[in-house]
């Protein structure tokens, strides 16, 4: 089994990642830049799909295994 951490957009863990992660820094820039909400906010906005992504890993990890061993 490779255990090597592949950086192409053929990882779909890294694919997912940076999905979630400009999407949200796009939206973090707006809501700082063009916006009058609190600070607060637009600095707590990355925690929601970092949540997203490493509930999504491990699960993505066993059904990438269990297809391996089939």
């Amino acid at each position: 089994m490779n255990d090597r951490f592949e950086m192409s957009f053929k990882n779909k863990a890294l694919t997912m990642y940076l999905i979630l992660m400009v999407q949200t820094v796009a939206i973090q820039l707006y809501l700082t830049l063009f916006t009058e909400v609190p600070r607060i906010y637009p600095s707590s906005l990355p925690a929601i799909p970092l949540l997203i992504y490493f509930i999504w890993l491990p699960i993505h990890r066993r059904k990438k295994r269990e297809n391996q061993s089939s």
